[in-house]
């Protein structure tokens, strides 16, 4: 990140252990290079799931979008970032 730089992250999580599960939501915002003339800031938002489905089997999803002005920290178009995952774990 470097000096020049600056970062907030917040996130919130709730718990419910009678379902082993929990979700989340996520904000993080970086700002680059704050001296240049062009400086880039990233802002993302996600929000998570995680849940126990049998004492083996575990199942996550998450779900973000991003945006990026400046990329490269050179004046040009923002550009905006979607991502959808989920992961199935077994236990042994």
């Amino acid at each position: 990140m470097g000096t020049q730089s600056r970062d907030l992250y917040l996130e919130v999580s709730y718990l419910m252990p009678e379902n082993g599960a929990r979700i989340s939501f996520s904000f993080d915002r970086v700002k680059h290079d704050q001296g240049g003339a062009a400086s880039e800031i990233i802002t993302e938002m996600m929000i998570n799931g995680r849940s126990m489905i049998t004492t083996r089997i575990e199942v996550m999803a998450s779900c973000g979008y991003a945006t990026i002005v400046n990329p490269g920290n050179t004046a040009g178009p923002t550009q905006s970032v979607k991502e959808l995952s989920t992961t199935v774990n077994y236990l042994f």
